[in-house]
């Protein structure tokens, strides 16, 4: 079924405002993409400063006052404790 009343000129007149609204809300999009793609095609990192590589930045060699001392070699309480203490008990 078709509408009874179609006078073109009142619907372009009523559609108007909407149509202007929707193509506004897809400017400001529009110019907000514009700026994040800005944004995000800069350089952040200043040219003078280098950046520091993980892989290659030396530790410091003094231990903290509380941390414990490491050697390097892990130990097992077998290894420590051999024939000292009790066996465990039979069940």
């Amino acid at each position: 079924m078709s509408a009874p009343d179609t006078n073109l000129d009142r619907q372009k007149r009523r559609h108007k405002g909407p149509l202007w609204g929707i193509w506004g809300g897809l400017a400001v999009v529009a110019v907000l993409f514009v700026i994040w793609l800005a944004y995000a095609m800069t350089d952040t990192t200043p040219e003078t400063e280098p950046v520091a590589d993980p892989a290659t930045t030396e530790q410091s060699e003094v231990p903290a006052e509380d941390a414990p001392t490491v050697t390097g070699t892990e130990t097992t309480p077998s290894d420590t404790e051999a024939g000292t203490g009790t066996p465990p008990a039979a069940d």
